[in-house]
């Protein structure tokens, strides 16, 4: 019958040691063969290394060892018992008892592990983080050299909304913040302006004042016309817009974008009233004069009660007309403008546009371009600016800013800001509006009502 080995290695045992015994792996017991467990349990049971020889030669085992593993099987046997008692407190302990005792063990772990895979969580996830949660005790085991640690591997729940905690971000946040809009500028661009920059203010003029009399045509050897006039100076005075906002030093400490986001929403504020004083500024408190103040107003002149139907655009067209004059009624002494734009409100820019016959047919006067914008070559411009019966019409290059100091951003303290951790950041543009006088008839300011009225035939 062929043989096999039961061999016992190294293991936890010092590595010069070696143990072999020839066994039959189909054997119960009883003479004629070995079984692995009792080859075990001779091993564990028995007091010395020759009794455990003594019994497995009764069962026809042949050996084959080293010279010191008589002394090397009994530390071992000894060792494996030893720690085995110190771990369960048990005398009567053998490795049966201790293997399957593990192989229980290991099946709960198995049990438990296909429960933690299932539920989304690997083992050795949880068991790092019970290595983790215990390390103080694993630590005090291994100076020690004894202890129990109790690793608990707990399944994960699943997750939903309910894990999000308030303002947790759901979803995408889009870049920017939604702003209340301004009306769009561009009362810049129609005007004219200066950067005079320190000392240029006041801004200062000098204009021609007429006296009497003008060129004539003269008899040989006659007496010529005489004429005159004087000069005098005038001025504007420059004003400041300004806007300020307090905010704590820890609010730019969280937010190190908050001092740009400040400057971006005064720039836009202070400009959109500046916007607003350029077209209708009457210089009272410390405000500056736009053009409104400065522009005549509108005359029908030689034009009065002559339109049948008047509308807006008839009185438009007549405002036009007055500017290229300049003055209400034609003057070979007096030469006119070029009208550059047409400032009306959205809704009377609207209305002009859905203005129709009796039979609901639109209508296009023959001085209106096809989409409204223009009449007699002059673009008309909508803005939140002016109210719905206004207008203002002429060449509005010849209205000034003078821009003393640009829109600069100060930080300062104001009182007790500086012991409370606070701040102002201020924003401030320095200028002056200005229309010389002679060119004041340049620029036409109405009302549709007034005009429409004055123009309409009777």
């Amino acid at each position: 019958m062929k043989k096999n080995y039961l061999t016992f290695g190294p293991g936890s045992a010092p590595a010069s040691m070696f143990f072999r015994a020839k066994f039959d792996p189909k054997s119960e017991g009883g003479s004629g063969g070995v079984s692995e467990k009792e080859a075990i349990n001779a091993l564990i049971e028995s007091k010395s290394q020759k009794a455990a020889e003594d019994f497995l030669k009764t069962k026809g085992v042949d050996f084959i060892k080293s010279d010191a593993i008589a002394t090397e099987i009994k530390s071992i046997a000894q060792g494996i018992v030893d720690g085995l008692k110190v771990k369960h407190g048990d005398e009567d302990v053998t490795l049966e008892t201790a293997v399957k005792s593990i192989q229980t063990h290991l099946d709960e772990l198995s049990t438990k592990q296909k429960e933690i895979e299932s539920k989304g969580q690997s083992v050795m996830v949880a068991l790092k983080k019970q290595f983790d949660a215990q390390s103080t005790s694993l630590k005090s085991i291994h100076d020690s050299g004894n202890g129990v640690v109790r690793l608990d591997l707990k399944a994960a729940t699943v997750m939903g909304l309910g894990n999000f905690g308030t303002n947790v971000v759901l979803g995408y946040r889009e870049p920017g913040i939604d702003k209340k809009p301004l009306p769009q500028r561009f009362i810049f661009d129609l005007i004219s302006v200066m950067n005079g920059g320190p000392g240029s203010n006041p801004l200062t003029w000098l204009e021609m004042v007429p006296k009497e009399g003008s060129p004539a045509w003269t008899a040989e050897s006659a007496l010529k016309q005489n004429m005159d006039w004087t000069y005098k100076e005038n001025k504007a005075t420059a004003e400041v817009i300004a806007v300020h906002v307090p905010i704590t030093k820890q609010t730019l400490l969280n937010w190190p974008m908050f001092e740009q986001e400040v400057n971006v929403e005064l720039a836009r504020q202070l400009y959109n009233k500046l916007d607003k004083s350029i077209i209708s500024g009457d210089g009272t408190n410390n405000t500056i004069y736009g053009m409104e103040y400065y522009a005549i107003p509108f005359s029908a002149g030689n034009l009065a009660g002559t339109v049948i139907k008047a509308n807006v655009a008839d009185a438009i067209r007549a405002a036009i007309g007055q500017v290229r004059k300049g003055a209400p009624v034609a003057n070979e002494q007096i030469g006119g403008y070029a009208p550059t734009a047409v400032i009306v409100s959205e809704d009377t820019a609207t209305s002009m546009d859905l203005e129709k016959t009796s039979e609901g047919v639109y209508v296009l006067p023959p001085f209106k371009s096809e989409n409204g914008t223009i009449i007699k070559g002059v673009p008309v411009i909508p803005t939140n600016f002016v109210d719905d019966d206004e207008f203002i019409a002429g060449d509005l290059t010849r209205y000034l800013f003078n821009i003393v100091q640009g829109l600069v951003f100060d930080v300062g303290y104001i009182n007790d800001q500086f012991i409370k951790n606070q701040l102002t950041i201020r924003a401030e543009l320095y200028g002056v509006g200005r229309m010389k006088f002679n060119e004041r008839p340049a620029i036409v300011k109405g009302k549709f009502s007034t005009a429409i009225a004055a123009l309409t035939k009777a």
